[in-house]
């Protein structure tokens, strides 16, 4: 396993990215993704139900504010990731052997770096990763980083107040469809994932990450720095980072939303 290395003078081979690969033409940030008050969602007059599935029909995105997660948690979050990065490149090669042979559940991928291009074994993008489960239980903490100390504590909070979030987006759009209250709660299983990218002497050779479909039911993204586009009507579009918002990626069954299925 190869690791990234800060301040560079040259992109390896390995990272450098066909041409038909790389992003040609600049990518505007739009300020049209739906924005939604989560604060609208209480009380008996509730259009935000009808925000969100237009959202999901439309987009696939939107973006939530007062959504409950308490900002000082979400800030210690962001530095806790910062430390686990900021380890020596010995210690991550040595947390991730022992994560490779680490057979508990959910530890299956905890850290990776140089992440394989998705349409390539040759080339890699240009970014650090840290995944793991988090279930419901608990139990899969032993597989989590021990350090920094705080890790666990920390992201154990964070992990629990984004589930609640999950449940209280998906229980809006259950009331929506019509579905009984807790459909889509049924053995659901999350995972925390962390793109963390290094600097780059020369982004234009690279990717940080390809265009993709998130396979799961919905993805929530605390957006630090502006990076994220999606794709529209054959168009790319840069997400515009919200202070204290998280993005809210509705996956695959937006397509159910939109066809009706």
């Amino acid at each position: 396993m190869t690791f990234l290395l800060l301040f560079l003078e040259a992109v390896p081979p390995s990272h450098c990215i066909p041409l038909h690969e790389r992003p040609v033409d600049p990518v505007p940030i739009v300020k049209d993704i739906p924005l939604i008050d989560l604060e609208k969602a209480k009380g008996e007059e509730r259009p935000v139900v009808q925000q969100l599935l237009k959202a999901c029909e439309e987009y696939g995105f939107f973006q939530v504010i007062n959504h409950g997660v308490r900002e000082d948690l979400m800030e210690e979050a962001m530095e806790v990731y910062k430390e686990f990065f900021s380890l020596s490149v010995e210690e991550k090669a040595h947390y991730a052997k022992e994560a490779a042979n680490n057979t508990a559940r959910g530890a299956a991928t905890l850290y990776c770096s140089n992440a394989k291009n998705y349409d390539s074994e040759e080339h890699r993008y240009w970014r650090d990763v840290l995944e793991h489960s988090c279930n419901l239980d608990g139990q899969d903490k032993i597989t989590w980083p021990d350090n920094p100390p705080r890790y666990r504590e920390v992201i154990g909070s964070y992990s629990d107040e984004v589930r609640k979030l999950s449940k209280v987006i998906l229980g809006l759009v259950s009331e929506g469809l019509g579905l009984e209250a807790g459909y889509f709660d049924k053995e659901l299983g999350q995972r925390m994932l962390v793109n963390h990218y290094p600097a780059c002497p020369n982004p234009s050779l690279t990717l940080r990450v390809g265009g993709h479909c998130d396979p799961n039911l919905i993805t929530i993204i605390q957006q630090e720095v502006y990076g994220l586009q999606i794709l529209k009507d054959e168009k790319w579009m840069g997400v515009e980072p919200i202070p204290r918002a998280f993005v809210v990626n509705s996956g695959y069954h937006s397509r159910l939303l939109a066809t009706g299925s």
